[in-house]
């Protein structure tokens, strides 16, 4: 097993209304497309087209641009689709108990790549479907097709990720070990100068290596408009519930870095957990609206689980 390997979650509060809910950006629908408006890798390492870029612990690759998300390829029974399946790349996330067949029916079955852990090898399955897993830098990576070709060229563009992704996103961060930290401050987001970019990274909380879960880069109005809305927000903290141990942060947690023409600067934004919710840029804390959740509560993200009362901020 990986440093990584699988993590199994219940639906929690919010349940399958969080899982459903799409975000738009502008012109494409990331659970429809796979693709997620005004967000793209940088220049110097641009998927070609009809391809992205994926980031899941210490390994990041390239999947064609039309896959969607999903959280356990084994719940392939659940659900309203009827077991017909679509190519997916699947992270750790909600899962139900359900207990399905091992396999969809060969006309139902689709491609998908997975980053949840098991171990490397190659196992041959009927009607020419192969698993193959392979590590990738310590995080193990499960391809499974029946194309030789698109295996051949998704672990042709897997890499280990050693100092930051495509997106500037590192394997780790201490905001994932300790949710306390702070981030250091030259001003904060007041002094940044001109939005260029956003690095948006997604870790999770409490795990082993405390791995990046996603990384995306949000570029022209959605990264100044997600630095607008944060600047926003009143100070503070909150959404909250008194009711909760104070120590619960959640599962995950996002660390932002707004490259500014001035300087860059990191923002943490804690979202997941009944406690402590807000963003932090070193300088001032504020709370987390809807504005700010809509934005980056996108794609892959959405596989988590939220308390119910920061839920409510989703539209």
């Amino acid at each position: 097993m990986t440093d990584f390997g699988r993590r199994r979650r219940t639906v929690r509060a919010v349940g399958a209304s969080v899982l459903a809910a799409a975000a738009v950006l502008g012109v494409a629908i990331a659970t429809s497309a796979g693709k997620q408006a005004g967000i793209s890798p940088q220049v110097a390492d641009q998927a070609p087209e009809g391809w992205r870029w994926e980031s899941y612990g210490k390994a990041e690759l390239q999947v064609p641009d039309t896959w969607r998300y999903g959280s356990d390829p084994s719940q392939w029974c659940v659900g309203s689709s009827g077991g017909k399946q679509v190519p997916r790349v699947f992270r750790p996330g909600a899962s139900t108990l359900v207990g399905c067949p091992e396999l969809p029916p060969v006309g139902s079955r689709a491609p998908y790549v997975s980053f949840l852990g098991g171990e490397a090898g190659v196992r041959n399955l009927d009607h020419g479907w192969v698993r193959e897993s392979r590590s990738i830098g310590g995080t193990m990576v499960t391809i499974f097709s029946d194309d030789a070709a698109l295996r051949a060229r998704i672990f042709g563009s897997a890499r280990e990720i050693t100092t930051a992704d495509v997106n500037g996103c590192a394997p780790s961060h201490p905001a994932a070990t300790n949710p306390t930290t702070r981030p250091r401050s030259d001003g904060g987001l007041g002094s940044v100068g001109d939005v260029r970019s956003v690095s948006v990274c997604s870790y999770l909380l409490g795990s082993a290596g405390t791995p990046l879960f996603t990384g995306r880069t949000f570029t022209g109005t959605a990264a100044s408009g997600l630095v607008d809305a944060i600047r926003s927000a009143p100070a503070g903290s909150g959404p909250n519930d008194s009711a909760c141990t104070a120590g619960d942060f959640g599962e995950r947690v996002y660390v932002l870095v707004v490259h500014g023409s001035k300087h860059d600067q990191e923002v943490i934004v804690r979202y997941a957990g009944c406690w402590h919710n807000g963003t932090d840029d070193g300088h001032t804390e504020r709370q987390l609206t809807g504005d700010v959740l809509n934005r980056i509560y996108t794609g892959a993200d959405r596989s988590g689980s939220l308390h119910m009362t920061v839920g409510k901020l989703l539209s």
